[in-house]
């Protein structure tokens, strides 16, 4: 969950408590957001009409803005307090211990509410998504099935339960949950997805096809369905069809590692080992930037004026062509004093992305020596049409560029624009055996952790 989406549910906690109509919802049900198919209307208690209840959010949505994630955390258990009926003062809560990295904490603030006996659906369900998290897949599962006796027509209780069984090996039993869930919400393409893929799995490929063929006609764009019959065409050695419904996933949803893996395997059965690498390194390169993007959010909750964190995951943003999120973490980095000439170099990548010609010519006047200052200069000159300084500063910034993954998959970019493929590959095959960060930065962010 980002910042940015943590803030949507701020703001609707907040017209919660200042408006008697209730604010739309924000969510749809997709794995990453526990919200299911609820009306998260926050009308549900009558401690948000109280001031005690409006003071809480005000200070939480204050606390979020100046990025302090102790006092967001607090903020919002004390709105739980007073409005513990209310579904979306416990969704917001879990939001923010994910924004935070903080999922082990959750998960102690949940349970705890368990102990005390508290019978809330919400409690155990919390409870359930947090451990299913942190890979504590018997916890999860009993607490999903808590959930669905305590409220047997919520799907997304059932959906979360198959979830947790399929991944904890469990394959029948996922497979009745994931049943139950798409028979209560057969309108949802998530959850009939995930049934055919438990079907496939346990050997029921033919129903496993129809619920999946008949969800699409339903959900022509929904890329977790393309992909499951992709991998059922596949799974009958069909290719050709697998390849085309596993490009349309791809398409509809770029960011999905699991969509360009299924790719790759694809293409290299067919024999276009080229095609195939790429679409492998595509997914490597998504499950790298989860991962380290996971990792920087944690650091940045334990270190919240550490100026390095930020813009490390500002260049990992930039990696990615994130430029809202690059540009967020680089003036976080620059409020607590970080390094101006690199965050001058993060600064012209904006610039570039958006083509704003007088800001990369002011972000590159700041830039300093070294290698991200070079390719910073390299990709001014390429939006100047300067091709040939481009390539002479893209060979300066090559001629010493650390070992780090970041680095290494930018500059390939850079070379790919500036047309040199061969060099691309080069450089990617160094980022697959280099590190996110050099072992002295990543040594400082160990080191400075509390705890």
């Amino acid at each position: 969950m980002s910042y940015r989406a943590m803030g949507l549910w701020i703001a609707c906690l907040v017209f919660a408590a200042c408006s008697s109509e209730p604010p739309s919802s924000t969510t749809g049900g997709v794995v990453g957001s526990p919200a299911g198919e609820r009306d998260w209307s926050g009308s549900d208690d009558p401690g948000l009409a109280s001031p005690g209840y409006a003071s809480a959010i005000r200070d939480l949505t204050a606390a979020n803005e100046r990025g302090d994630i102790d006092g967001t955390v607090a903020a919002a258990q004390r709105a739980l307090a007073i409005a513990p009926a209310s579904e979306a003062t416990w969704q917001t809560l879990s939001n923010i211990y994910i924004s935070a990295g903080r999922d082990t904490e959750a998960l102690r603030f949940f349970g705890d509410r368990v102990e005390r006996n508290d019978r809330r659906m919400w409690a155990w369900f919390f409870q359930g998504y947090h451990a299913f998290r942190v890979n504590r897949w018997d916890l999860a599962a009993t607490s999903f099935e808590t959930v669905t006796e305590l409220e047997p027509d919520y799907p997304e209780g059932w959906f979360r339960l198959g979830v947790t069984r399929h991944t904890a090996g469990d394959f029948p039993g996922a497979v009745d949950a994931l049943r139950n869930a798409y028979r209560l919400s057969k309108e949802n393409a998530l959850y009939a997805a995930y049934l055919g893929r438990g079907l496939r799995v346990i050997g029921e490929t033919d129903e496993s096809a129809q619920v999946v063929s008949d969800a699409l006609m339903l959900h022509p764009d929904s890329a977790q369905l393309h992909l499951a019959l992709g991998r059922l065409r596949a799974g009958a050695n069909e290719l050709d069809e697998a390849e085309t419904l596993i490009r349309r996933a791809v398409e509809l949803e770029p960011s999905s590692a699991e969509a360009h893996s299924e790719l790759a395997s694809v293409l290299l059965r067919l024999g276009r080992t080229d095609d195939g690498r790429r679409e492998e390194r595509t997914a490597v390169r998504i499950r790298d930037y989860n991962r380290v993007k996971g990792f920087l959010v944690e650091r940045m909750g334990l270190l919240p004026e550490h100026p390095l964190v930020p813009l490390l995951l500002a260049e990992v943003e930039m990696s990615e062509r994130k430029p809202v999120e690059a540009r967020r973490a680089l003036a976080r980095s620059l409020q607590f004093g970080g390094d101006p000439k690199r965050i001058a170099a993060g600064e012209v990548w904006l610039a570039v992305f958006q083509s704003e010609l007088d800001a990369a010519d002011s972000a590159v006047a700041r830039l300093g020596s070294g290698p991200r200052a070079e390719l910073a200069r390299s990709m001014n000159a390429n939006l100047n049409q300067d091709f040939d300084a481009a390539r002479d500063h893209l060979d300066r910034a090559l001629a010493e560029a650390p070992e780090e993954k970041i680095f290494l998959r930018r500059a390939a970019d850079q070379c790919r624009t500036l047309g040199q493929d061969q060099r691309a590959e080069t450089l990617l095959d160094r980022a697959e055996q280099a590190g996110f960060a050099s072992a002295p930065t990543t040594q400082i962010l160990v080191e400075k952790a509390p705890g």
